[in-house]
């Protein structure tokens, strides 16, 4: 048992298993998850469910909130009264479920008076398990692995720090995070009807999230590689008409969801958040800097992060496709304005198809697995550890990770060196 762990500490500092190697990067992965979930359950058991609650939201009252006050802000004026950041389309569905809540009698005083009927939390159950439901069949249905590890990677995945945090504060975030799986999944395949098929599941991402507006530098890059640019404009035209028109059924417009998103990015303190910006503003907090803040900046290094990725994905056309979703994934999540530890649901994409893909395992090394755990894996909440914390250490892996993708894909970029196109899963 020592010398196996001493094995994989090595692997771990050095990043390559070595010749005679039994471990192998996905088998690492499974590991620290297991791991981490194992540790996280005994803390919960021995400490009667507390170590759990100090890493989540810390208003524990507060439970499925963003769902609940979604409904209830969706009824009541949610641009102009309430100062909504969320997109249309994701604005209309939360209206619509209010609608058949309000048939049922439901009091739509506050969004807790919703929380606290039955049919309320019926409905977030049933639209909870219906969105793990899509995410499970989708994962089984492009798989390359076996059933049995595919059924390990969701349940890892379901009991996962960021997807346990984003199910606690009733997030519309794994909406946006399984139409970008898709995305990613169709855009690869070799079929056009399924390429046209990615950017309806590209539009249904950003008209939920903006954030994922960020990948369309994969469609760009496409368009560049073949001199064709129709596939570009249909794309625009598409998420535009997906994120645009849900907005004649609402009280504001695309500019409102702008402006309120952008007063609500400088006023809100970036403590605790998984982007760049996060991790400056709570890195200064710990050394005693406390009335650091990030403030209009942020604005700013969002900017360039994102050009500096965009210029990276644009420039390496030699890169397995895994490595360009893992760095288009980190670089949105560290770019992002607003980044509470749920947008970390974001890196289950680049561990579905780091662990997915039997092709182009050059650069699987057992460092970019650590890595890949150390953004997911649940952590037990003890010895002082609170969501600040824990936010800021996946932050941190995050962006370790996005520096490994930046120099393996400088590497390529300098000597040109020529790699075959990954398979396909769609």
């Amino acid at each position: 048992m020592l010398e196996r762990l001493l094995e994989l500490g090595t692997h771990i500092f050095t990043g390559k298993p070595s010749e005679n190697s039994k471990i192998a990067p996905r088998q690492m992965f499974y590991f620290l998850m297991i791991l981490g979930l194992v540790a996280s359950s005994i803390a919960f058991l021995l400490t009667d469910g507390r170590s759990l609650g100090s890493v989540l939201f810390w208003d524990r009252i507060d439970y499925f909130m963003d769902y609940f006050n979604s409904i209830y802000y969706s009824r009541s004026g949610p641009y102009l009264n309430f100062n909504v950041i969320y997109p249309g389309l994701i604005t209309v569905l939360y209206s619509i479920i209010g609608v058949l809540l309000e048939s049922t009698g439901v009091s739509f005083d506050s969004g807790w008076e919703i929380r606290a009927s039955f049919a309320g939390i019926a409905s977030y159950a049933i639209f909870t398990v219906a969105l793990l439901a899509l995410l499970l069949y989708v994962l089984l249905r492009t798989k390359q692995n076996s059933k049995k590890e595919t059924a390990l990677f969701f349940i890892l995945i379901l009991t996962s720090y960021p997807m346990v945090y984003c199910l606690d504060r009733g997030n519309s975030m794994l909406i946006s995070v399984i139409f970008s799986l898709l995305f990613f999944i169709f855009f690869n395949s070799e079929k056009k009807e399924h390429k046209y098929l990615s950017f309806l599941f590209l539009s249904i991402a950003i008209a939920t999230k903006i954030y994922p507006a960020f990948f369309g530098i994969l469609i760009l890059r496409d368009a560049l590689k073949n001199k064709n640019y129709g596939d570009l404009v249909l794309c625009i035209l598409i998420c535009a008409v997906i994120f645009i028109v849900p907005f004649f059924f609402t009280d504001g417009t695309v500019l409102d969801v702008f402006r309120n998103a952008t007063k609500y990015s400088e006023a809100v303190s970036m403590v605790g958040h998984v982007n760049l910006a996060g991790i400056l503003e709570t890195a200064a907090h710990g050394f005693g800097m406390r009335n650091f803040s990030i403030g209009a900046f942020g604005l700013w290094i969002s900017l360039i992060l994102m050009a500096v990725g965009a210029f990276i994905v644009l420039a390496d056309k030699q890169a397995p496709y895994w490595e360009t979703v893992s760095l288009l994934v980190c670089m949105q999540i560290l770019s992002v304005g607003v980044a509470p530890p749920y947008v970390l649901l974001y890196m289950i994409i680049p561990a579905w198809f780091f662990l997915n893909y039997r092709s182009s395992e050059k650069n699987k090394t057992c460092l970019i697995s650590l890595l890949l755990a150390a953004t997911l894996v649940m952590v037990p909440g003890f010895f002082g550890l609170n969501a600040e914390l824990v936010s800021y250490a996946k932050a941190v892996a995050v962006l370790i990770l996005t520096v490994v993708l930046l120099l393996n894909a400088s590497k390529r970029i300098a000597s040109s060196d020529k790699e075959t196109r990954p398979d396909t899963l769609a």
